[in-house]
């Protein structure tokens, strides 16, 4: 049987999401945590890698739905990651510990991003706005990607869009 866009796994994930989602995140203990949030979520295939080469070569080995990506790799960081995401068309979402800090390139400027640790409805929330339609939201998601009935009941469970400019950032609403 064939998925198509309204058919959904058992949390919400669209089934179209069959494909491998891609983790990279170079703390072991995050990532294995991570991957059970996600299969829990109804991911059926994670690929956790820990460093910028290993996620170059995985996207070009595996073309994942879904990406999330730590900005800080240890002595790298995942911009280059996130620029071959973006290349193959690949929907990522940035995390990091180090939200009120990072300061991310202005062609990043609208991608979204959420602070660790995070929770099992922050990765839902990041899901729905890479997949909207697929999730069965129908906002416009021009601002900060969020649903307006999510953002209602649960504000401190969305991922932040946020607005850099050369000195400093500030959260959009």
């Amino acid at each position: 049987m064939a998925p198509d866009d309204d058919a959904h796994k058992p949390d919400g994930i669209p089934a179209s999401m069959s494909g491998p989602v891609l983790l990279i995140e170079d703390n072991a203990i995050i990532a294995l945590d991570t991957e059970e949030t996600l299969r829990s979520m109804g991911i059926g295939i994670v690929i956790s890698v820990g460093n910028p080469s290993q996620a170059l070569a995985a996207i070009a080995a595996h073309s994942p739905t879904f990406a999330l990506l730590d900005i800080n790799l240890g002595v790298d960081n995942g911009f280059s990651v996130a620029d071959a995401l973006i290349r193959a068309n690949i929907p990522f979402v940035f995390a990091t510990g180090y939200i009120d800090q990072i300061a991310l390139p202005a062609r990043f400027a609208s991608a979204p991003i959420i602070s660790k640790p995070y929770t099992t409805a922050v990765l839902r929330a990041a899901l729905a706005r890479q997949f909207p339609t697929r999730l069965g939201t129908t906002s416009d998601h021009a601002g900060n990607g969020r649903d307006d009935e999510q953002n209602d009941k649960y504000p401190e469970e969305q991922p932040r869009a946020l607005h850099r400019d050369s000195r400093d950032a500030t959260e959009t609403d």
